[in-house]
């Protein structure tokens, strides 16, 4: 089994803690704690760098671009980051992989809407083909962080 599709079928299964706050400095927890009240939460529009210069993370927030609302909630936002970088994952793999791979992630998460989550993960590795046909970059882990009022995506991924 390649690291690829290690990466793919663990991503939907990753645990995240809620509480961020514990590696966070004083300021930054500060103004965590200052903006956590707002209602709003403010998330980061598509980029205006060029597309072959966008890091890992701002591609996430384009792939997301047509799902996200004004006001989304960071639960929202992090169940969309997920599923941008599950497809993210899926569309590297080949065709005949990727079924698999997708049941493997939905037992591991215990996806309850399989088929809702599957159209959306459909429809986001399309767009990822489209928008970013040669990024072959793994995507091993994510993070949805809020600091601000403001959704904050840290990825980490391999490169082939």
């Amino acid at each position: 089994m390649s690291a690829r599709y290690r990466a793919v079928t663990a991503i939907l299964s990753r645990r995240r803690t809620k509480d961020t706050t514990s590696a966070m400095g004083w300021a930054s927890r500060r103004r965590q704690e200052q903006g956590s009240n707002a209602r709003d939460h403010h998330v980061r529009r598509e980029s205006r760098r060029p597309k072959e210069d966008l890091r890992l993370s701002e591609r996430l927030v384009d792939l997301i671009a047509p799902y996200r609302e004004d006001g989304v909630t960071p639960e929202r936002y992090e169940m969309l980051i997920g599923a941008a970088a599950t497809a993210w994952n899926l569309s590297l793999l080949s065709e005949a992989e990727r079924p698999e791979a997708l049941r493997q992630s939905f037992r591991r998460a215990k996806v309850r809407d399989v088929q809702g989550v599957a159209e959306l993960i459909g429809t986001l590795m399309r767009r990822k083909e489209q928008l970013f046909p040669d990024d072959d970059r793994t995507i091993v882990s994510w993070e949805v962080s809020e600091s601000g009022g403001q959704c904050h995506v840290t990825v980490a991924s391999l490169v082939d």
